[in-house]
């Protein structure tokens, strides 16, 4: 009866051994998101007691889409501090459907006013989230913003 458990053991063993497989490769890509943050300048002060017009432009690269909605993102050097705010789809941009030829991306603008009264002095990188029906393309813009007193 002994050697009857050793050898259930050792088919369960090679059994179970052969279900574990490798977690498949981590593959990272460019997502397919464009965006740009036109106002306010790289840079520049922002004050917390007055609100600020943010503008720009995004669109999905491999679709040739604009977003339903975005949202842009301020986010402290150290990734501690950051803001949400959505912004309104309504700036048109001519310059952008003509510089990547496409009449679509006119629409690709977008604008908000919005104060930053709620976030520590400091410097904040800027990121664009475009959302569409089913997924979110995150775009991180070269600006920074300084929030001042």
């Amino acid at each position: 009866m002994k050697n009857c458990h050793f050898f259930l053991l050792a088919a369960v063993v090679v059994v179970a051994a052969g279900c574990v497989k490798e977690p498949p490769p981590v593959v990272v890509r460019p997502l397919p998101g464009a965006c740009s943050l036109d106002v306010p300048a790289a840079g520049a002060g922002v004050s917390k007691a007055q609100a600020v017009r943010i503008e720009g432009w995004a669109f999905n690269t491999l679709s040739q889409t604009v977003p339903k909605e975005v949202e842009i993102i301020f986010t402290t050097q150290d990734g501690r501090t950051s803001k949400s705010v959505k912004a309104e789809r309504d700036l048109k941009r001519p310059d952008v459907a003509s510089i990547f030829k496409n009449p679509t991306l006119e629409a690709a603008g977008y604008s908000v006013d919005v104060t930053l009264g709620d976030l520590p002095e400091g410097t904040y990188s800027v990121a664009v989230a475009q959302k569409d029906e089913n997924r979110i393309l995150f775009c991180q813009t070269p600006s920074v913003v300084q929030v001042v007193n």
